[in-house]
């Protein structure tokens, strides 16, 4: 075990005290709930008070750590999941989740609910009241889901990776009570984020594409119906959702293409715009600088036709 200095910022405790913990500094993960900051590492799980820094209770490895309220989620050995009271560390209840050689890797709270991912690629869904696991389904064949996040109605998208000759990040989309697939384990193929009521998915390679080299492919997934829209080519690069619009960074330059959520089984591409790099707070705005010097904000969040004598920079939140 590796001795780690912690000197705690002052948005999650008091300046001016620091604790050396006994953890592994190499997997470390936390959370700041109830008073008290929660440091896991390795084999070992830290509780201190926000305040003074002084040990409040410590317990064994948690692989993945979530606040709930004055609560923790916390993903232990041998498959289990408990809900622990953050001030003192009383196990609420405990429930077997994941399969006995596995454990959970990643939380999300959906309604009165908690799902859990597990390494393996097991998903489960939680009563988070009683402990009582309401639903499981064997949603991906990876190493450990790593991330879970809303995706538009009772959707959820479950990003996970598996290692092999090249280390592969894979996602799939699950229904959020029944957990049935709705996009089914896809390698390169990215969650950008919701908008509207409809996951923003973005096929980078070798999912629904055949070959690296080709653009970017874009589609949705309907939060209501579960339908998946037809696949559109973007351009190539890491593409990001900037409100309504998909982004992508090619070398100096960004180019956006703004996309209608709101069509049935499509996504309809409109306004491309080229300009250099600067994104702020996930929005993008369009600056006009004239040849003579003077700048002015453009109303719209797409640009007209670029001319000679204009150039377009981003800025950050409109």
């Amino acid at each position: 075990m590796i001795g780690v200095l912690f000197s705690l910022l002052a948005a999650i405790a008091s300046p001016g005290w620091s604790a050396t913990l006994p953890l592994d500094a190499s997997a470390i993960s936390g959370a700041a709930v109830a008073d008290t900051v929660v440091v896991a590492g390795g084999g070992t799980t830290v509780a201190l008070d926000e305040q003074t820094g002084k040990e409040r209770w410590r317990t064994g490895a948690a692989f993945a750590v979530l606040p709930i309220g004055d609560d923790l989620a916390l993903g232990q050995p041998g498959g289990r999941v408990e809900r622990v009271d953050a001030r003192s560390g009383a196990v609420r209840w405990s429930a077997r989740v994941c399969p006995a050689n596995a454990y959970a890797t990643a939380f999300a709270k959906v309604g009165g609910g908690v799902i859990a991912g597990c390494s393996g690629g097991r998903v489960a869904r939680i009563d988070w009241h009683g402990g009582r696991v309401a639903a499981k389904s064997d949603a991906m064949s990876v190493d450990a889901i790593d991330a879970i996040a809303l995706a538009g109605g009772c959707h959820v998208n479950l990003r996970a990776h598996q290692s092999g000759a090249i280390l592969s990040e894979q996602d799939a989309v699950v229904g959020c009570r029944s957990l049935h697939a709705i996009m089914p384990q896809r390698q390169e193929v990215l969650f950008l984020g919701v908008s509207g009521n409809k996951a923003v998915m973005a096929d980078q390679c070798c999912g629904l594409r055949g070959a690296m080299e080709q653009p970017a492919g874009i589609f949705t997934i309907d939060g209501a119906t579960g339908a998946i829209s037809p696949e559109r080519p973007f351009a190539l690069g890491e593409p990001f959702l900037a409100g309504s619009r998909v982004c992508v960074g090619q070398h100096s330059l960004i180019r956006c293409r703004a996309i209608d959520i709101a069509g049935e089984g499509s996504v309809q591409v409109t306004g491309l715009a080229d300009f250099p790099s600067l994104v702020e707070s996930g929005r993008i705005g369009i600056v006009r600088v004239t040849s003579s010097g003077e700048v002015a904000q453009s109303a719209r969040s797409r640009s007209s036709r670029m001319s000679r004598r204009e150039t377009f920079v981003a800025y950050g939140p409109q």
